[in-house]
């Protein structure tokens, strides 16, 4: 499995969720739904600081300046969609530079304090991170149905659809 065109697919249906949560008024998209994040943008939020993590400073050796984000300072649908076109303007960049040869190359987590440090391969991670997204966008729709709103499509194959100029 090439993670790369799954973090694809998710670049290409996140604005749509991103649109629906952002949407609300922002008491309704700040509120805390007992989500695995609390709030719908906290859920969002999460889904970004994971991408951040892992291609912007786990797999870039850069571990030892990573600061977990603080949610509750991000606050505004305005600085929500900030953030989103930051990261994504990143991962795009990593994307793009990375080579099929690369998917094999082993990335070392070092982890804290005493513990040893652990080996995965890049295309592992990649895929790790995509489906931690799909993972979290399935809280989001059952958030937004729970609030009796209609979530947008997220197929993959809608997108591979998209991919072959069928959708537009």
């Amino acid at each position: 499995m090439d993670g790369r065109l799954l973090c694809e697919y998710n670049m290409f249906i996140r604005p749509a969720y991103a649109d629906a949560v952002l949407s609300l008024p922002w008491e309704e998209a700040a509120r805390d739904r007992g989500g695995s994040w609390g709030s719908l943008k906290n859920i969002l939020l999460h889904i970004l600081e994971v991408e951040d993590y892992w291609f912007q400073h786990v797999i870039a050796g850069r571990l030892h300046e990573w600061t977990d984000w603080d949610f509750e300072s991000i606050d505004s649908s305005a600085a929500v969609s900030t953030r989103i076109a930051a990261v994504e303007h990143q991962t795009r960049t990593f994307l793009g530079n990375l080579e099929t040869r690369d998917l094999d190359r082993t990335v070392r987590m070092q982890r804290s304090g005493d513990q040893p440090p652990v080996d995965f391969t890049l295309g592992d991670i990649l895929v790790h991170v995509a489906t931690e997204e799909v993972h979290h966008r399935g809280e989001l729709i059952a958030l937004l149905w729970q609030m009796e709103r209609e979530p947008p499509p997220m197929t993959y194959l809608r997108w591979i659809r998209h991919q072959a100029g069928a959708l537009q």
